[in-house]
């Protein structure tokens, strides 16, 4: 977990770059990595997709503009084939890895760390051997990946929870165990700004008293424990939740996540804050772009300060004026 809080200031535009695996190529799954030491039955089995395609929403499924797949999307699935012979269809997730960090008592702050890749989460419910071939579609048509195989073993999990076949009122583990709820719930996160922090506080807490059964809302439109969330990655100074206000999400210089920023004429802005989580002794690049038309003062971007207040001492040199 990172510890080291950068605050990243800017007024006017800027370009924030996230990294991503499309490229501009038909699709092609170049590996697929299965676990190499035995699965022990209902644990985690993890596949590691290297995938190359032109599709520019990683997001969406691949499809017709429907508001839930797109034509610029991608499709990833894993047919996986156990012992038994039957065969589960398995969807693959954009996975972007990262480190959360506590600022303070009151916020928390994430920090991208590398490379974003593609990857499915499978649980074995039967010992025995499994094989897997990984489905690829987009506009560019569909790949299908060599088929690579992972064991399971035998273990004392009691597995999933099903209608009891004695009486369909209650539920019960797959190895018969009965279960017997006790139940918080957890809609809303804790804390507003240590969402994430804050719910596995809360889980570890509900664990340690019994708690087995919980609900969360979790929706893409930056409430709660949003995907891809709604909100610009750049919010104003005194939020880091509230919408940012001249944010322009929809005319970008570059950037996949980038957003512009316009002060109206005659108009002021303390500027806009991300807080980001990075690691000791790493290197790190600020940039971006900055345009400016008739600006008193001055626009910069800055890190490593502690608010808007207080930018830091590592600055861009600031612009003013009319700048191209």
């Amino acid at each position: 977990m990172g510890r080291l809080i950068g605050v990243l200031v800017l007024a006017c535009a800027v370009s924030a770059a996230q990294p991503s695996q499309s490229r501009d190529t038909p699709e092609i799954i170049s590996g697929v990595t299965a676990p190499a030491t035995p699965v022990p039955q209902y644990g985690l089995a993890e596949l590691r997709l290297e995938v190359r395609s032109a599709a520019r929403l990683p997001y969406y499924p691949f499809g017709a503009d429907d508001g839930y797949t797109h034509p610029d999307g991608i499709t990833v699935d894993a047919r996986i084939t156990g012992p038994d012979g039957d065969i589960a269809v398995v969807p693959a997730f954009f996975h972007t890895p990262y480190d959360i960090a506590e600022v303070n008592a009151e916020r928390e702050a994430l920090g991208i760390t590398g490379f974003s890749d593609w990857r499915v989460r499978f649980t074995p419910r039967r010992p025995g051997q499994y094989t897997a071939v990984v489905h690829v579609r987009d506009r560019g048509g569909e790949t299908i990946s060599a088929p690579v195989t992972f064991a399971v073993t035998t273990s004392a999990r009691r597995g999933f929870l099903r209608v009891s076949p004695q009486d369909p009122r209650l539920l019960q583990y797959d190895n018969g165990d009965d279960f017997v709820p006790i139940a918080e719930g957890r809609q809303w996160a804790p804390q507003e700004r240590r969402r994430a922090l804050s719910y596995a506080d809360a889980f570890a807490s509900d664990a340690a008293h019994g708690v087995n059964l919980t609900r969360i809302w979790d929706q893409n439109d930056s409430y709660n424990l949003s995907i891809e969330g709604a909100d610009p990655v750049w919010a104003p100074a005194w939020s880091q939740f509230t919408h940012g206000l001249g944010i322009e999400l929809d005319a970008p210089r570059s950037g996949r996540r980038a957003a512009r920023s316009r002060t109206a004429a005659a108009g002021s802005t303390e500027g806009y804050v991300q807080w980001v989580a990075v690691r000791p002794a790493t290197r790190y690049i600020l940039s971006g772009w900055i345009r400016t038309d008739q600006l008193s003062g001055g626009a910069f971007l800055a890190a490593g300060g502690t608010s808007h207040l207080d930018p830091g001492n590592e600055r861009t040199p600031p612009r003013s004026g009319t700048s191209p």
